[in-house]
């Protein structure tokens, strides 16, 4: 289950954390992938990123546990960096005349907030990108959890009264993702009163039940890729082995010079490749799993099952990923435990049938670009519960490109939602060799 010695150094770590189930990991990623590309927050000179990421940045949650299967609506803004709490606060931080008895954050030693200044007649949201909508609300902004709404107010603007509708998730050509109301005022109107007050920015991609008030907030996630950084639009070329490093420093694992678990052990005869076994929920789950486990025994690994639905700790959780030189899962948003594994590590990525033309740029490419190797493995329509749910004629598994060419919600209905895996070990068996070459 990882290193005692490595969950122990984890405590020390400037970071909150807190107990999560096993799903938060992708929201994790994708929330502090957003930051990251938001804010620059790696280190200051680019020469300290490689390999030693900022150990000074820490994402603030708030008291409430966050609901990972609820993102995006009903748990918290996350500021870019946090101060302790505290009673008082600095007035020439935050321009909000303070009230007794409402709560504040003070200056935390972290890397220093430098007030925005909003441009007289600037536009507040952008919504011109294809992938996502952003506001960045510069003055007092004041998120209200319970409608899931920001209401901001700034003496800058030329107009009032205007409201955005917002994606808390850069995916905005997808209708079920959750959105927030962005609402401007001008003075002369009512505000709700905050029931605490911060001093720095924050990034919402969901909310709690308080009326919380800050200088800055950004609404919507900037996103380069799916699961990526282009690092020419990143100020000090940051790439995604930087952002991988960075997590893991957070989470206080072995540096970066530190090899594979298989290779950093090559001295004990007993030691066997570790490989963690992501079993999924409800969907696209692998449904011999006894017959997968006897299989990758038998190319002499030493196998963990992890099941992501578990209610874990994910302190102790991040180091069993560590403790694997693979992991091995369906596509879905389990393999993101990827950025938990050490450089050369390997991700084993059983692709559903169907899927293809977009599995490599969701995780493939993810991963070479965070320097892991990733062997792909697209199964066959044998292979799919599709073929005995549908029959061989149907279009399902006849044309897959006649099921992607009517639109998103049928990829996702019959290939996402409906399929099922019933791996061919001895057809996998090339993929496996591949893996094993890859670790040894």
């Amino acid at each position: 289950m990882g290193s005692p010695k490595v969950a122990r150094t984890m405590g020390k770590q400037r970071i909150c954390r807190r107990r999560f189930s096993g799903p938060f990991a992708a929201v994790l990623v994708a929330a502090a992938l957003a930051v990251v590309v938001f804010s620059n927050l790696f280190a200051q000179d680019p020469k300290e990123t490689r390999g030693s990421p900022n150990k000074e940045y820490r994402a603030a949650t708030s008291n409430q546990e966050l609901d990972a299967g609820n993102s995006g609506g009903m748990a918290t803004a996350a500021a870019l960096s946090q101060g302790e709490r505290s009673t008082g606060g600095s007035e020439k931080q935050f321009p909000l005349e303070y009230q007794e008895g409402e709560e504040t954050t003070a200056k935390s030693g972290l890397v220093q907030y430098t007030k925005c200044t909003p441009g007289t007649g600037t536009t507040i949201c952008d919504l011109t990108n294809q992938r996502y909508d952003i506001c960045d609300l510069c003055g007092d902004a004041r998120t209200i959890g319970h409608s899931s709404t920001v209401m901001y107010f700034s003496q800058s603007l030329t107009s009032n009264g205007e409201e955005w509708s917002i994606p808390a998730q850069s995916r905005k050509s997808l209708p079920w993702i959750k959105k927030v109301t962005i609402k401007s005022l001008n003075s002369s109107q009512l505000e709700p009163s905050c029931t605490s007050r911060h001093a720095i920015p924050a990034i919402v991609f969901a909310l709690d039940n308080q009326v919380r008030c800050y200088p800055q907030v950004i609404v919507g996630l900037r996103s380069h890729q799916d699961i990526g950084i282009d690092p020419n639009s990143m100020p000090q070329n940051y790439t995604m082995t930087d952002f991988r490093l960075f997590v893991r420093e957070a989470y206080g694992l072995p540096a970066p010079e530190v090899d594979i678990p298989y290779k950093a052990n090559k001295d004990d005869p007993e030691k066997k490749p570790r490989i963690m076994l992501i079993d999924r929920g409800k969907t696209r789950r692998f449904m011999n799993v006894p017959d997968v486990i006897q299989g990758l025994e038998w190319f002499g690994f030493e196998v963990v099952k992890a099941d992501p639905r578990m209610d874990s700790n994910l302190d102790e959780f991040v180091p069993f990923v560590d403790s694997c030189d693979a992991i091995m899962g369906v596509h879905g948003a389990g393999l993101t435990n990827m950025v938990f594994l050490r450089s050369g590590a390997v991700l084993v990525h059983i692709i559903p049938y169907g899927i293809e033309f977009m599995a490599s740029r969701f995780y493939g490419t993810p991963a070479m670009d965070m320097g892991l190797r990733h062997v792909q493995y697209s199964i066959s329509p044998d292979e799919s519960t599709l073929l005995e749910k549908y029959g061989g004629n149907h279009t399902v598994i006849k044309d897959p490109e006649a099921i992607r060419n009517s639109g998103w919600e049928k990829v996702g209905e019959f290939y996402m939602t409906k399929q099922d895996i019933e791996l061919n070990m001895t057809r996998f068996g090339p993929s496996m060799l591949k893996a094993i070459e890859f670790i040894t």
